[in-house]
């Protein structure tokens, strides 16, 4: 199974609409298991003929951490794509661009008092003993999604926090982030702790130089389903490890 998540239900809702019951009744029509969880849907079926699991975790890095962990709790997953709105850091992102997390960095997390550098957790540190700041994803999945993404992607370092302030206030600017969210880092550290490959990428919503979508609502209509297209070509082409039957298998 695949987890299929966003931080707002209006950017899974597209997702949701073209998830099939195991039995391929469509899940529009309330075809697909539904559960319910802490104000949250989530609706279990296939997409593409893959099983997935797909939801909404509620905004910011508390709620997603909580809600992933769930998530990964109760479906265990082989996989999860997270996707969602971004504002664009890099004067290279417009409004409208797809970009993909290589790495995701907590830019508001600040233990200087006690001699840490910004954006590094304390007391976490990487394989191979270096302190954990930038939390790097699924190179596999990246590559997954390059190959078969029905519009352009491009890549590069997120910086994740429950702040909405703009590169060049304080010193997020100096860390190099090329795009800013609310919830990233917890989906990237709830994989990375649960030991499941991670994908996530963000449609740009504002940019740098401050421009951002006249019409809203049309907006994110538009950008759910973006994200439903890439979501339903990237599932088919993530297969799980062979397991213990010797049988290789779609997750």
């Amino acid at each position: 199974m695949i987890a299929l998540l966003t931080a707002m239900q209006s950017e899974i809702y597209h997702t949701i609409g073209r998830i099939d019951s195991d039995d391929g009744e469509d899940a529009g029509s309330g075809g697909s298991a539904q559960f319910h969880w802490g104000g949250r849907r989530f609706s279990t079926g296939r997409l593409a003929g893959i099983p997935v699991i797909a939801g909404w975790t509620g905004a910011g890095t508390t709620l997603a951490g909580i809600s992933c962990q769930y998530v990964c709790s109760r479906w265990q997953p082989g996989a999860i794509l997270f996707a969602g709105i971004g504002g664009g850091l890099s004067s290279a992102l417009q409004t409208g661009d797809v970009i993909a997390a290589e790495r995701v960095m907590q830019w508001d997390l600040n233990a200087g008092l006690s001699g840490i550098p910004p954006a590094v957790f304390p007391g976490e540190f990487t394989s191979s003993g270096e302190p954990l700041g930038a939390v790097p994803l699924d190179r596999g999945l990246l590559d997954i999604l390059r190959r078969v993404s029905p519009v352009q992607i491009r890549e590069g370092l997120l910086l994740s926090g429950n702040s909405m302030v703009r590169a060049g206030s304080g010193w997020r600017n100096s860390l190099g982030g090329d795009a800013a969210d609310m919830e990233s880092i917890s989906i990237a550290l709830a994989g990375r702790l649960n030991g499941i490959p991670v994908l996530i990428f963000r449609i740009i919503a504002d940019t740098s130089g401050g421009e951002a979508p006249a019409d809203f609502r049309k907006f994110m209509d538009g950008a759910s389903r973006r994200i439903a297209d890439i979501f339903q070509a990237v599932v088919p082409e993530i297969v799980l490890p062979i397991p213990p039957d010797g049988n290789q298998s779609k997750i």
